[in-house]
């Protein structure tokens, strides 16, 4: 779905921006399957089939003549998002890479229930 959205946000030369949270896993599924994984350590895997490929976001982005951006820390994204408000007819897709252990508290309790 962010291809398409993406696209037509190009096509129409809307300022619009999609942010990717980028974990590298599925993790809403990995949850269900086994929520032990989220815990630290190398004895605690994700399944094979909750392991996303890694995608170039930004050659996606400009694939369809939008701006890419990566981001890994809070400084990267402070800059990424005044290097945003100067863009006019273009969207953006940023890529912002989290932990991939890294789950949101609210996730837990779908685990456990």
């Amino acid at each position: 779905m962010v291809c398409q959205s993406l696209s037509t946000l190009a096509r129409n030369k809307l300022n619009a921006v999609i942010f990717v949270m980028s974990n590298a896993v599925y993790a809403i599924e990995q949850v269900y399957v086994d929520i032990t994984s989220f815990e630290p350590g190398p004895q605690h895997q994700f399944d094979t089939f909750d392991l996303l490929p890694q995608w170039d976001y930004l050659a996606l982005a400009k694939a369809y003549g939008a701006r890419g951006f990566r981001v890994a820390t809070l400084d990267e994204l402070d800059r990424t998002l005044q290097v945003l408000q100067s863009l006019h007819d273009q969207p953006a897709l940023v890529e912002v890479v989290i932990p991939q252990k890294d789950l949101p508290r609210q996730m837990y309790r779908l685990g456990v229930e």
